[in-house]
């Protein structure tokens, strides 16, 4: 959440872990608090090399699907990498799947940071705004020590508008 101030605070409600043979780095948790959520905003934007891919039919709906990838990544930032389904009539993000991308920096042996692809919904929560409210991914990552599977899930539930101080 967001205080008046633009803070933000977290609060875990349950955790429910069965990591055996990887550690949760802070890079993980950046990736999952930012760009698997995907806040592309307009001064992001320029960042991103975005591609129509066509549309796509779910149900009643019609989705706009594009490609969104870095034009060139920075050290030290992250950078959402995949594909977005925009819906055709009030053109939000509903959906996206994709993964966090960092300039590769020298690691040490055994440090691999590998992150998964992660699926993002969103819903539209005040009649007017759409928020990220179910993330999954659901993958087998690569390390150099073997392969791990993994399935983490995030619900962001319980958006509430802040009053804006004058």
């Amino acid at each position: 959440m967001f205080d008046r101030r633009g803070n933000r605070s977290e609060k875990v409600k349950t955790v429910d872990s069965t990591l055996h043979c990887i550690a949760v780095t802070k890079e993980d948790l950046d990736s999952f608090r930012s760009k698997s959520v995907l806040l592309l905003t307009t001064d992001e934007i320029q960042n991103y090399q975005v591609n129509f891919a066509g549309q796509q039919q779910q149900g009643e709906l019609l989705f706009y699907v594009f490609d969104v990838s870095p034009v060139a990544a920075l050290p030290g930032k992250q950078y959402f990498e995949g594909r977005i389904w925009v819906d055709s009539r009030d053109f939000p993000i509903v959906k996206s799947r994709g993964t966090v991308v960092t300039k590769r920096e020298k690691k040490r042996k055994g440090q691999d940071n590998i992150l998964p692809a992660v699926t993002t919904w969103r819903e539209q929560i005040d009649g007017r705004y759409w928020f990220p409210t179910y993330s999954r991914a659901n993958d087998v990552l690569h390390f150099s020590t073997g392969d791990v599977q993994i399935d983490e899930v995030i619900k962001l539930t319980n958006y509430k508008a802040i009053a804006q101080s004058k």
